[in-house]
């Protein structure tokens, strides 16, 4: 649509004075005096121990800010009609960065929206400049509000906006350093979270007065208005093996207890346990007893009693926790073995998750100091006009959906038995570095966003829900944004996330995934072979070591063509989609799957421990010669001669494996992709695919594309006929369809690949 602006420059009055350089703490690197804050990502705001609240202001809002509400309403009407209105806020950075130090929460949002774009830093002058890579800009001039009327379809995400955005500018600072706010105007349609979630100065942690109310809050409605989260009917489940009795409101003690067949609503905690030094409270054979007759709260770590005290705040009565409700250090592991298979029902039928994320051990406790005010959005009139002002979700929320939750900086996340409890969970409380997050299968937020992320894309964006939702079957009661969306894709997202997480140890890969494949395979009706599904074994073989391991022996645990059987990170990247649809590129396979074979290791654990599943396939078998000495280091062989310029990506699974006389090795053609993207977009891969396939017939490819040709390269085991295992996986590139053809469609062989 066609967008008229108008220039509106207006000034509105009450100025502060300068800036006293004690009020901040900067940071020298080289020439340069930069906001210490996160690695790479400064930050102007102090720790919470020097700010100076005795001077905050007692509104919230400095006159500044408050003197927005004064101005003529008929420009909140030139906004609305899509013209600019730019506003002049403060006369130096100085007086602005002293308003947001000082407790002007408004002064607060438009501090950390500008930081989030760009760094706010100091030559050795101590002049205030903007830096953005390579470029700066001199903070000399007074700072400006513009606001404007936003309508668009965000690319990629079918994400309609239609919002009133707020920039904050400085001088000539180029467009992509601006800070960036959402303003939403207060009427019947806005729906506020209650009063005794919006902080004061003395929400100082995130175990507040009002942060309790927030999870309360959250939690309440997620109840009340989420159906696809009201899942299992109207009784409460069935309570885990053992658990712990919290209390009420006041108790100072707490005690395990056995379910017995008991219906109760009960929370989990997933935390870390940390490394030998630091392990959490346990409970073993001997101390079984003990816990049973009562646990002090003085006794309890401090990740266990906050995650208590949530309990007992919300009206959780019950608390299940991994290092105490199953028997430890047992030397015949009986416990374990039994509750082991169980962990997915355990997590899938709680009411909430409590997630310690910032916490590295037990000790560390679930809540943070932090001020919650200047997180919380702001309440400000504008132009006459009461408004909420909230940040701009950066590109990782937008485009991600992602609340934060999953920083690195969360050493929770780098847990790879976690990936399960995220999944699995019906509703998680996570307690990150600085704030609160919500995730539940409808709403995914943090108190940044209280009210929901903005911008948020579809729920094919988000893994972990969209998983979340296929494993409890309630996909059909939340909006995808997709209807053809490929649910083995969300499995094989999930593995590339789950296998860059960390293990304790490396044999857990399987059984630490094993309850979310109990319930994808009941959702999806299909087999599950080692980490791999049959309904899509073609894509599912194709994976590739993001980095070679260093050990050169093939685990017992999982078959050498499992993901299972490395312990490194694998991906999937050249065979999924780049963008948030949840789907795989569109393929032609160029082997048969005749069949798996994969006797059960333990009838207790069908889903976890170990797997000796092997592949009967037919495909043809090119041989390939390895040469350390070229780049690619690996050749097709044919006719004694050696195509250098064929395969590409070749990376193997381990270290030191090489071909012998004895054992060859022999490059397997899995499938061709048919990559329908052109300059970026979209397009309609059949017509590509229909031709590829017509041409095998006739040899005449009438599009004449370059395709890319996936393939295994497996070994010949010694003294085994026509038994093989994977030594990596590789792509035939600049190959067309003629030629592909060509290639692929010699003699067929059957192969055992083990």
């Amino acid at each position: 649509m066609g967008t008229n602006y108008e220039n509106s420059r207006i000034n509105p009055s009450g100025q502060g004075p300068a800036l006293d350089q004690s009020d901040i703490r900067t940071l020298e690197t080289g020439t340069w005096y930069c906001a210490p804050g996160d690695i790479g990502h400064p930050s102007l705001f102090p720790d919470l121990q020097t700010w100076r609240t005795d001077s905050w202001k007692e509104d919230g809002l400095c006159p500044n800010c408050l003197s927005l509400g004064q101005l003529p309403s008929k420009h909140w009407d030139s906004v609305n009609n899509f013209r600019e209105i730019i506003v002049q806020h403060h006369r130096t950075f100085d007086t602005f960065l002293r308003s947001a130090l000082q407790g002007c929460q408004l002064c607060c949002l438009l501090l950390q929206s500008w930081e989030q774009n760009c760094r706010l830093c100091q030559d050795p002058k101590r002049r205030w400049f903007a830096k953005l890579g390579f470029e700066s800009a001199a903070l000399d001039d007074c700072i400006q509000l513009k606001f404007r009327r936003e309508k668009k379809i965000l690319p990629y995400m079918d994400v309609r906006l239609d919002e009133i955005q707020i920039h904050i500018l400085c001088g000539n600072m180029p467009p992509a350093m601006a800070g960036q706010l959402i303003c939403y105007p207060m009427n019947a349609n806005f729906q506020a979270l209650p009063e005794a979630c919006i902080p004061t100065m003395s929400d100082s942690n995130t175990g507040s007065k009002a942060s309790i109310s927030r999870m309360k809050a959250w939690l309440g409605n997620c109840t009340s208005s989420h159906p696809a989260c009201a899942r299992g009917g109207k009784l409460p489940p069935q309570l885990p093996t053992r658990v712990i009795d919290v209390g009420g409101k006041g108790s100072s003690s707490c005690c395990l207890v056995l379910g017995e067949d008991k219906r109760e609503n009960y929370a989990t905690l997933s935390h870390c346990w940390g490394d030998s030094s630091s392990r959490p409270l346990l409970t073993t054979d001997e101390t079984l007893t003990m816990r049973q007759r009562g646990i002090k709260d003085e006794e309890l770590p401090k990740t266990f009693l906050d995650a208590v005290q949530v309990c007992r705040e919300l009206g959780i009565g019950y608390l299940w926790i991994d290092s105490l409700c199953i028997i430890q250090q047992q030397s015949s592991q009986e416990d374990w073995a039994e509750e082991a298979p169980r962990m997915g029902d355990v997590y899938g039928n709680s009411y909430l998750t409590i997630a310690a994320a910032a916490a590295a051990n037990s000790t560390e406790g679930c809540f943070r100091e932090r001020l919650g005010i200047i997180l919380w959005p702001c309440s400000v009139v504008l132009f006459g006009q009461q408004c909420h002002v909230t940040r701009h979700p950066t590109k990782d929320e937008e485009h991600g959906h992602n609340p934060e939750d999953r920083h690195p900086g969360n050493p929770l996340n780098r847990r790879a038995w976690v990936l399960q409890e995220q999944v699995l969970s019906r509703r998680s409380l996570i307690f990150a570095r600085n704030r609160l997050v919500w995730r539940c299968a409808s709403m995914s937020t943090s108190e940044k966003y209280p009210l929901g992320v903005p911008h948020a894309p579809k729920l094919s964006a988000d893994n972990n829900r969209l998983l979340h939702c296929i494993v409890n079957e309630i996909i059909a009661a939340v909006e995808t944004g997709n209807s053809d969306m490929d649910k083995y894709t969300c499995w094989f997202r999930m593995v590339q996330a789950f296998t860059s997480r960390e293990l304790t140890y490396e044999d857990d890969k399987l059984p630490a995934i094993a309850g979310i494949a109990q319930r994808f395979a009941e959702s999806i009706k299909d087999s599950y072979h080692a980490g791999l599904w049959r309904g899509d074994m073609v894509i599912g073989l194709l994976w590739h070591s993001s980095n070679t391991c260093a050990n050169t022996k093939r685990t017992a645990r999982a078959p050498s063509w499992s993901w299972a059987s490395v312990n490194c990170p694998v991906s999937y990247l050249d065979l999924l989609s780049a963008g948030a649809d949840a789907m795989h590129l569109p393929i032609s396979p160029l082997l048969d799957i005749i069949n798996v074979l994969d006797p059960p290791t333990c009838a207790k654990h069908p889903f976890g421990l170990t797997s000796k599943a092997c592949l009967q396939l037919s495909g043809t078998l090119l041989p390939v010669v390895k040469d350390e000495f070229e780049d690619s280091g690996l050749f097709l062989l044919e006719h004694g001669t050696r195509y250098a310029e064929d395969i590409d990506n070749f990376l193997p699974d381990h270290w030191n494996l090489d071909p012998s006389p004895e054992s060859p090795w022999y490059c397997l053609p899995v499938c061709v992709r048919h990559d329908p993207y052109q300059k970026g977009i979209r397009g309609d891969a059949s017509p590509y695919k229909a031709s590829w396939e017509k041409s095998l017939v006739t040899g005449v490819d009438e599009f004449q594309r370059f395709n890319r040709v996936f393939c295994l390269v497996i070994q010949a085991v010694e003294k085994q006929q026509d038994t093989y295992s994977r030594v990596g996986s590789c792509i035939i590139s600049r190959r067309k369809g003629t030629d592909i053809g060509r290639l692929c469609n010699r003699e067929r062989r059957t192969v055992t690949v083990i």
